[in-house]
């Protein structure tokens, strides 16, 4: 399927809507706003002054009331300008349409101080068109104007040359690939790159070469103590990079988080840093710290265990005397004490036994 247009035979003239209301400002109006807007653009089109507004609503079949809130709407947007007139019932007054393309541009394309002399320079270098054209094989669609202008004040800011940005594209949508590839994940890697002073292709390669080792760690610390295989946040990556810059081990940081898996029913990197606190004030960080902790931790354990089996068994020794080791008098006093609902007479039980 496809959409084609064909070039008119006769010319019966025609009235040009842009892209840019079809896509960003019809969905806005209603039925009868639509139709001010496209009748009176078609009349601007045609230049003929003979036309008015109650021309429009004739057209419409509508009050000239709605012509009126119609266009008051088109003003609102930006679509349109007009003086309003001092007398609410007056509805001859004129409309001037205000190009969309050339507003678009100004705002987005043409810089407005003079820190964007860069910006206007690669906007209108010979090359860009060549850069656009290889950036969108890589992300195997067209770049919208918008997708352009980032790119173009991205490399400005970040001070990022054109072949620094290919290759960051080339990470987001195919050597990392991550779930939803986009311009903004580029824009990360690219703040990466200036934040660490990358430069070129190579020093880009080796620093996310260790970029991906440092996500492989952060995710199986993820794993392990949360059971997530996704990416940390900042806060516990923080924790993270802390034990690994004091302890230079990864080993330590695995063994660590595994004494949290173990001890606790629901741990966390709150748990993790009390530990990594905890190791570096009383024991070391270090394996001998760690096999410090489990042997006093397991001590404790066992001189609680053994305190809990003497008292069992110490409770276990104490006998009662039952009722069949006792007189009678005895049992039934201790029947007494123990329901004093019941009420025996002990000198007639005593009686009627002798009998």
């Amino acid at each position: 399927m496809a959409f084609t247009l064909k070039s008119p035979s006769i010319d019966i003239g025609e009235t040009p809507l842009e892209n840019i209301f079809i896509n960003n400002y019809m969905n806005l109006a209603d039925e009868v706003q639509l139709k001010v807007y496209i009748l009176g653009l078609s009349m601007a089109k045609n230049s003929d002054l003979r036309l008015g507004n109650q021309d429009i609503a004739a057209a419409l079949n509508i009050s000239i009331e709605k012509v009126k809130k119609a266009w008051l709407f088109w003003k609102q947007v930006g679509l349109v300008d007009f003086l309003e007139p001092e007398n609410e019932e007056e509805y001859a007054f004129d409309i001037s349409f205000i190009s969309l393309r050339e507003e678009y541009i100004k705002s987005n394309y043409l810089p407005k101080t003079s820190k964007n002399t860069e910006r206007k320079r690669l906007l209108y270098d010979k090359d860009i068109k060549e850069l656009f054209d290889a950036a969108e094989i890589i992300v195997n669609k067209p770049l919208s104007p918008d997708d352009r202008m980032k790119a173009i004040e991205w490399m400005t800011e970040f001070n990022i040359s054109k072949e620094l940005f290919l290759k960051a594209l080339k990470i987001t949508f195919h050597e990392r690939s991550p779930q939803l590839p986009s311009l903004k994940y580029t824009k990360g890697i690219l703040q990466n790159w200036h934040k660490n002073n990358v430069r070129t292709i190579k020093e880009a390669e080796a620093f996310e070469e260790d970029f991906i080792k440092k996500s492989d760690l952060y995710r199986e610390v993820n794993a392990r103590l949360l059971s997530r295989n996704t990416m940390p946040t900042k806060a516990q990556i923080k924790i993270i990079d802390s034990i690994v810059e004091k302890t230079k081990s990864t080993d330590i940081l695995f063994r660590m988080v595994d004494i949290c898996t173990l001890d606790l029913v629901y741990p966390t990197y709150k748990s993790l840093s009390a530990l990594s606190k905890k190791l570096e004030k009383k024991y070391s960080l270090s394996d001998q710290g760690i096999d410090q902790y489990i042997e006093e931790k397991n001590y404790s354990i066992e001189v609680k265990n053994n305190k809990e089996k003497k008292a069992s068994k110490q409770s276990q020794n104490f006998k009662q005397k039952t009722y069949q080791e006792m007189s009678k008098e005895d049992g039934i006093r201790a029947m007494k004490r123990n329901n004093p609902a019941l009420k025996l007479d002990l000198k007639r039980s005593k009686l009627k036994d002798d009998k």
